[in-house]
């Protein structure tokens, strides 16, 4: 039995962030309904004609981006401590920590830094086609994503926030208030880690860029473009190893037992 402070801190999160996944999950399943740019619709098309079912391109809307992806994984990591899957919590929680970590630094990082000659931040990680044209296109990514303002871009600032900081803190946080010592080996969470990352990766790159013609960040098809895909992806993946054995010693286990 959790303590009722460890149950509340997991519900209150599970209220907060569940909302979010119904939302995507919903629009996976219309996505003829969601205010998509000329671009993302002819992307749609293409997958379509190529003989995806539309609910499928819908699924890849929404779930091409390493966030949410990793929102959903931290939506069932909440769910299944509330329920006492222990297992399940714990295979989670191993996948989750060096993800959310990387989309929190990704986040800083490539909205602030481009490794890319050929694009400006914002513009690494957010399609330039879905914005308005011109000095307006920045002022409307800014109001998106880095600045609260009493307009209508509000409710999109708080819900990017909640996916690129809250749950990226979320591990941490929960380390740090609830830690106990793992049920699983080092190397057993670091091959989950790296199985989700991989799963990613094929699904991402493999099914959704292949199948819509369009990257899931636009940084992505310019590393590629100049060769440095290799490197790029091989430091973010060397990055969540190093996470998931600072989460490990975090936690009291012993990365390399005798």
């Amino acid at each position: 039995m959790q303590p009722p402070a460890q149950s509340s801190f997991y519900s209150w999160n599970l209220v907060a962030h569940a909302p979010i996944a119904l939302f995507f999950l919903l629009g996976s399943l219309f996505v003829d309904k969601r205010p998509l740019s000329k671009d993302s619709l002819l992307a749609n098309e293409r997958a379509v004609k190529a003989g995806f079912p539309r609910v499928v391109v819908g699924f890849m809307v929404s779930y091409q981006h390493l966030t949410t992806c990793t929102h959903l994984l931290a939506t069932m990591y909440l769910a299944a401590r509330l329920a006492g899957l222990s297992g399940l919590a714990a295979a989670a929680q191993a996948m989750l920590l060096p993800a959310a970590s990387i989309v929190g630094i990704g986040w800083t990082v490539l909205f602030n830094w481009s490794p890319s000659p050929a694009l400006k931040p914002p513009w690494t990680m957010l399609p330039r086609a879905e914005f308005p044209k011109g000095a307006r296109g920045l002022e409307v990514a800014d109001l998106c994503t880095r600045r609260p303002s009493l307009t209508p871009f509000m409710g999109m600032f708080i819900m990017l926030q909640m996916m690129h900081v809250a749950i990226p803190l979320l591990p941490w946080v929960d380390i740090y208030l609830y830690a106990s010592p793992p049920t699983l080996a080092f190397g057993t969470e670091v091959a989950l880690a790296l199985g989700y990352t991989f799963a990613y990766l094929g699904w991402s790159l493999g099914v959704c860029w292949r199948a819509r013609g369009k990257p899931p960040y636009p940084v992505l098809e310019a590393v590629y473009k100049e060769g440095n895909a290799p490197l790029f992806y091989g430091i973010f993946i060397a990055g969540g190893i190093l996470i998931s054995a600072a989460g490990y010693h975090a936690r009291g286990g012993v990365l390399f037992p005798r």
